[in-house]
C-alpha cells in the first residue's frame, strides 16, 4: 500500500467500478485529495485501487497520458524518528524511521502535524515536539506510481550510522557527524580579525560548523548526496 495525491489540476478524476475505463462510478477524486492505494497494471494501463472504497482510478489520462496522481514521499532528516501506534507522542513502538530514509505517507486528516505511513498505518510526528523543527521533508513525482516501491527502512535503528549509503560512496566509508571550518567559522574569524587583528584567526581552529558526511579511513569525505567534498 502507498500514499497518493490527486494532481489533476483540471478538476477531478472519476472512479471506476472495475479496471475498465467505460465502467464509470458515480463519485470523483478531486484535485489535492490524499488517499492510500495500491497500483495495479492491466496491459499498458496503470490503475490505482483505493484502499477505503475499493474502487479504481486511472493513473494516467486515457488520451493525453498525463499522470493524474503522485505518490507522496517524505524523507526523514538527520535524526531518527520513532513510530507511534496513534497520533500521540506517548504511544511509541520500537520501530523507527532511520535518518534519510524515505516513507510513503500522508498527513493525518484528523490530526494536523502527523504523518500516517501507508503500509503499516503507524504515525510519526512531522515536527520535533521540543524545537518545532521539521523532522521530514516532502518530495513526490507523478511518475512514481509506475515504479517499484521505495523500501521503507524500519527496525531498531541505533542512529545515523544506519542511513542508506548513496551511489558513489566507497563501501568502506562510515557515516559521521563532524565539526568543520565552514561559513559560520569563517564569519567568526573575520569578526575576530576586525576586533583583535591576526590573532583573531585562532577562532577558525574552534570549528563552529557541523555536518553529516561519509568518511573513509584515509580521510576522504562525501556529502549525503554522494558528492565528493574537496578538502
Amino acid at each position: 500500500m502507498r500514499a497518493y495525491k490527486c494532481s489533476f489540476s483540471n478538476g477531478k478524476v472519476r472512479y471506476r467500478n472495475s479496471m475498465k475505463d467505460e465502467d464509470k462510478a458515480d463519485i470523483f477524486c478531486p484535485d489535492g485529495e490524499h488517499f492510500f492505494g495500491k497500483p495495479e497494471k492491466v496491459g499498458d494501463v496503470m490503475w490505482l485501487v483505493h484502499e477505503s472504497n475499493g474502487l479504481y482510478l486511472p493513473a494516467q489520462h486515457p488520451q493525453s497520458k498525463q499522470w493524474l496522481f503522485e505518490e507522496v514521499m517524505w524523507t526523514c532528516g538527520k535524526d531518527e524518528v520513532t513510530y507511534r501506534n496513534s497520533p500521540n507522542m506517548d504511544d511509541t513502538v520500537t520501530d523507527k524511521v532511520v535518518p534519510y530514509a524515505c516513507i510513503s505517507a500522508m498527513p493525518a486528516a484528523s490530526q494536523p502535524g502527523w504523518l500516517q505511513e501507508a503500509s503499516t498505518k503507524m504515525y510519526v510526528p512531522m515536527n520535533n515536539p521540543s524545537t518545532g523543527e521539521p523532522l521530514f521533508t516532502k518530495g513526490a513525482t507523478a511518475t512514481v506510481v509506475a515504479s517499484a516501491p521505495i523500501p521503507m527502512q524500519m527496525g531498531n535503528a541505533t542512529g545515523p550510522g544506519q542511513a542508506p549509503k548513496p551511489a558513489g560512496v566507497p563501501p568502506e566509508a562510515t557515516f559521521v557527524h563532524e565539526k568543520y571550518v565552514g561559513p559560520t567559522t569563517l564569519a567568526a574569524g573575520c569578526a575576530g580579525c576586525l576586533c583583535c587583528g591576526l590573532p583573531g584567526l585562532i577562532i577558525c581552529l574552534i570549528q563552529l560548523d557541523e555536518r553529516d558526511v561519509w568518511k573513509t579511513p584515509d580521510g576522504k569525505r562525501w556529502d549525503l548526496m554522494g558528492k565528493r567534498i574537496e578538502q
